[in-house]
């Protein structure tokens, strides 16, 4: 069921495959420049600004480098010579030739005043590193400075690097996972990924690092049964301990390891139908103490979050029970239920989807709008691409409607998928920006889909949808793999020995290279659900081959259907063709035999097609390959 569902988000929603993907890395912002050097280096690219100085101990850099790399939004106001910079729910406004500017509206002094420089405004370097949770660091040898920021999660609401560099409070936990620990000031977040599952922090001079991540509880899973597991994975290392412990009225089980670079504590704790695990790394074994600083940390862990306004709340669940997710860059955002799972491939910043389990999922996508596109020919497209790719017995297009969104226009095509006893419900939000056009939907299992509370939330998550038009500049274009038109070609393939030809298209691709000969071919369509296969016997009867053929595959399935059986005069010799029905009593496949003799030998061509994918094009396809086949 996987690969029929994948199959069809590929070819409908043209989303591509989807990759798991557990920890959100983090991003980092850098900026480094030296003094009196217009040459800054930004995020990697160099940018030519106005040139740094220095003003007793203090820095100026130009506001709109650091916003930039930032894509922080930076506003100016000529009457009262103000610049605001806004970034994640943060306001910072400077004043040219003042030394008073604001914080979130609150007033600050500043060591040296803001000024302008041949139409730039320059501003103290500390104070937007101070504001913004960002790291001045200077290479005396070289002269070079470097602003640089880690974002645990760009996608998240909460900035997680500012927020903990600026606190004054001493724990750090999750309201919504209910747990906390103490927060030392040379501890810094590293990773958090979307839905908070995974937490990563690590010491400011690399000595340890702590995560602690939350999963599902296994059915019958227990302490006893999660020692089992681990005695067995850390019996490559050198144990130092183990056992069951109890702290903060919690038990929970501890092993402690290690190789010739790390030493490892991981603590394994049950609640709620929930695993937590706190894993810490000692970067040096041999200063490995049960009284060092990093076990004061990870024995205060505790299942516990107390809204006393001690601890700093990494959650993001908003009040009304979701997550927002925003793709800055991108200009779009959403609503997420918490425990939705991000799943993206490493290098597509367009395309992302999340999932609840095998359950549910919601996916978005954004590409670049094609000269002459209408939402109109679009839709009209991707419902043409359902009917010719699947059997209309299983998938069906059932309902199509107009809507908006925001100031846009959108179209909604609902799409059914019945199979292998199960049942799947699609629906497709298309949607034209100015430069860029989006997909946004949802798949459902039936019990999801027929839950109302429960599909009512993914139908919040649908109606949360936002997006404004973003930079062209720092976008570029977006193609789209599925839109580029590739007439489907074919591939030559002949045998002298042998005296075959055929031509199979290129887009399949061979089941098993090393065993491939001439007088064995196999090759499969790119999905998985057609194949060709050609073989040649010696020494064979063209009846008594079918025979063994129908037999044999009477083994294999539980049923076996001749629909069509015929003696062609083709290729120059008698061809016996048999069609078939076969069932593995879940679901039917075609499969079409072709045997001849010819120049000595049998030649027996075989193709099938999937039941779901059975449709005239499908069909045209293999008729195409044996229409090529040639036998000296």
């Amino acid at each position: 069921m996987k690969k029929i569902f994948s199959f069809l988000v590929m070819m409908v929603l043209c989303v591509g495959l989807l990759f798991n993907v557990a920890w959100a890395e983090a991003t980092k912002v850098e900026v480094t420049f030296k003094i009196g050097d217009a040459n800054y280096t930004v995020n990697g690219k160099t940018v030519k600004s106005e040139k740094p100085y220095e003003v007793r101990t203090v820095i100026f850099v130009p506001i709109n480098i650091i916003s930039e790399a930032l894509g922080a939004e930076l506003t100016t106001n000529k009457t009262d010579k103000s610049s605001t910079v806004k970034y994640n729910g943060l306001e910072l406004k400077v004043f040219v030739g003042k030394k008073e500017a604001t914080v979130d509206g609150k007033k600050v002094t500043l060591k040296e005043a803001p000024v302008i420089r041949n139409l730039v405004t320059m501003v103290p370097i500390e104070f937007m590193a101070d504001n913004l949770g960002a790291e001045i660091t200077t290479d005396e040898k070289i002269g070079k400075i470097t602003f640089s920021k880690e974002i645990a999660n760009p996608n998240s609401i909460k900035d997680y690097s500012m927020i903990l560099k600026k606190t004054r409070k001493t724990m750090v936990g999750d309201s919504y996972y209910n747990w906390s620990m103490s927060l030392p000031k040379t501890l810094k977040i590293e990773n958090r990924n979307f839905n908070g599952t995974n937490t990563g922090f690590t010491a400011d001079d690399q000595s340890y690092m702590i995560d602690i991540s939350i999963r599902d509880k296994n059915e019958d899973e227990d302490l006893d049964t999660i020692m089992e597991k681990e005695l067995e994975f850390t019996k490559d290392y050198t144990i130092l301990d183990y056992g069951k412990h109890e702290s903060n009225g919690q038990e929970y089980l501890t092993f402690t390891y290690k190789d010739d670079k790390w030493v490892y504590e991981d603590r394994f704790f049950i609640k709620d139908e929930k695993v937590f695990v706190l894993e810490l790394y000692i970067a040096d074994p041999g200063s490995y103490s049960e009284k060092a600083g990093y076990m004061a940390v990870v024995n205060s862990f505790k299942l516990s979050y107390v809204k006393n306004g001690k601890i700093e709340d990494l959650s993001d669940v908003t009040g009304d029970g979701y997550r927002l997710y925003e793709n800055k860059k991108l200009k779009w955002s959403a609503k997420i239920l918490p425990e939705w799972e991000e799943v993206k491939e490493k290098n597509k910043e367009n395309v992302v989807s999340f999932k609840n389990g095998e359950k549910a999922e919601v996916y978005i996508s954004m590409y670049s709008i094609e000269k002459g596109l209408t939402l109109e020919k679009w839709v009209e497209d991707e419902v043409k691409k359902i009917n010719e790719e699947y059997n209309s017995k299983f998938v069906s297009v059932t309902k199509i409607e107009d809507g908006v969104i925001g100031d846009y226009k959108c179209k909604k095509v609902y799409t059914t998928m019945k199979y292998l006893g199960e049942e799947q419900y699609f629906c497709n939000i298309y949607m034209l920006g100015d430069k860029y056009r989006y997909i946004y939907g949802y798949v459902m299992d039936s019990d999801t889909y027929n839950d109302s509370k429960e599909k009512s939330k993914v139908d919040t998550m649908m109606d949360s949808f936002k997006f404004a038009q973003p930079n062209f500049k720092d976008v570029g274009q977006l193609i789209d793999p599925n839109k580029i038109s590739i007439t489907e070609s074919y591939k030559k393939l002949k045998s002298k020995e042998y005296k075959w030809y055929v031509e199979i298209p290129n887009s399949w691709s061979s089941t098993d290279e090393e065993k491939a000969s001439e007088e064995l071919l196999w090759y499969n369509s790119s999905d998985n659900n057609m194949f060709f296969q050609l073989i040649v016997l010696d020494n064979a009867d063209v009846r008594e081959f079918i025979s063994y053929f129908e037999e044999y595959q009477r083994k294999e399935y539980k049923s076996l259907e001749i629909v069509k059986s015929e003696t062609l005069m083709e290729k120059g010799t008698v061809v016996e063709k048999r069609v078939y029905s076969l069932s593995d009593g879940k679901s039917m496949n075609k499969q079409i035999l072709y045997v001849l003799s010819k120049n000595g030998k049998v030649y027996v061509v075989a193709a099938g097609i999937a039941e779901i994918k059975d449709t005239e094009k499908n069909n045209k396809i293999i008729d195409t390959i044996w229409q090529s086949m040639k036998f000296e």
